[in-house]
């Protein structure tokens, strides 16, 4: 069956797109292909996936520059979400939990290896971070890189042993880890700020990022419900509801539908609470208007989350995309980008 997306409010219809994007997608795959990122036929399914776009919606008002830097990142998270979720957790689990390893020792201590992986995120780590982000934004983004991997290996646990998690549990644990909070922070630089340590733990400024990936995560489970069903994934908002409260399936994607408007409620309240928890805290002057530029731009997030999911072929194509991941070449070429050159 086929699930669609209840409307945004208005004000989030924020429709402008990037408009270096021609140029930012050559040079994405010109950077991927120096990483030799992309073996076999991994090329096709990333320009299906089009994660450029995506970027284009989320971040349109940044400069070329900081434009390419980004739909790299953007491409990089990708590869890392499906090698995880599709090859390591399920079937090597012992190399998942390295490149969990791998990951959290380049990011918080430097160490890193010669996997085509490890290297690319070398090029974007020293690229982003050196000399404008802070120390605080560096260990925000390597926490929730972490996290999402952690995540796909317990959510192969609870596939493997048959436990469907509580609705609530599922809702916390897909926020961090659909990968979207990693986006959240690379807005920071999009915007050309860097959140102090008493500003990013507001509760409204927290409440924005926690909320847009919550959207993306409930958005991605209606969207990706047919590819769930076929290959038995219980980790779905949808098939949890059904399998923990025993009712239909179309009452269960009515429940997450209704869950999604909650969220964007939810997140247009927390946007009106910024300007008077910033005052609070004596956040005035130049910084008070870079933290709501920030704020403002979660709406372009929100719109282009929706806009990208509804279109692109990753996932109106969901024949293709289970055959994709059942496919052994295709894990085969996932792997290679984890294989440290001798």
């Amino acid at each position: 069956m086929s699930a669609s997306l209840p409307p945004l409010p208005a004000h989030l219809m924020v429709s402008d797109i990037n408009p270096h994007l021609p140029e930012a997608r050559r040079r994405m795959y010109s950077w991927a292909e120096s990483f030799d990122l992309l073996p076999g036929m991994l090329r096709q399914r990333y320009e299906n996936s089009q994660m450029e776009l995506l970027a284009a919606y989320y971040y349109p008002s940044c400069d070329l520059e900081t434009f390419s830097l980004l739909v790299r990142w953007m491409l990089l998270g990708a590869i890392h979400d499906d090698l995880m979720d599709d090859v390591l957790c399920r079937n090597d689990p012992v190399s998942a939990r390295q490149c969990i390893s791998a990951v959290k020792a380049f990011m918080c201590e430097g160490k890193g290896n010669s996997s085509p992986l490890m290297q690319a995120l070398e090029n974007l780590w020293h690229e982003t971070r050196i000399p404008q982000r802070s120390t605080m934004w560096q260990h925000t983004l390597a926490r929730h890189w972490e996290v999402s991997g952690w995540e796909a290996l317990a959510c192969v646990a609870d596939d493997l042993s048959g436990r469907t998690p509580p609705l609530q549990e599922y809702l916390e644990r897909r926020r961090v880890g659909v990968t979207e909070l990693v986006y959240v922070d690379l807005l920071e630089v999009a915007e050309r700020v860097d959140l102090q340590e008493h500003v990013r733990n507001l509760p409204s400024v927290q409440s924005l990022g926690n909320l847009c990936s919550d959207y993306v995560g409930l958005c991605n489970d209606l969207l990706s419900l047919e590819k769930d069903l076929r290959v038995g994934g219980v980790h779905n908002a949808v098939t949890t509801i059904r399998t923990r409260d025993r009712c239909t399936l179309d009452e269960a994607v009515e429940r997450v539908k209704s869950l999604a408007i909650n969220v964007v409620d939810a997140y247009v309240e927390a946007e009106s609470w910024v300007p008077a928890q910033l005052q609070s805290v004596g956040c005035t002057g130049r910084q008070y208007e870079d933290v709501m530029r920030y704020a403002h731009a979660f709406r372009a997030v929100f719109h282009g989350n929706r806009e990208w999911h509804m279109t692109v072929a990753r996932f109106a194509d969901q024949e293709t995309k289970v055959k994709s991941a059942n496919d052994s070449s295709y894990g085969d070429d996932l792997r290679r980008v984890i294989i440290a050159s001798s």
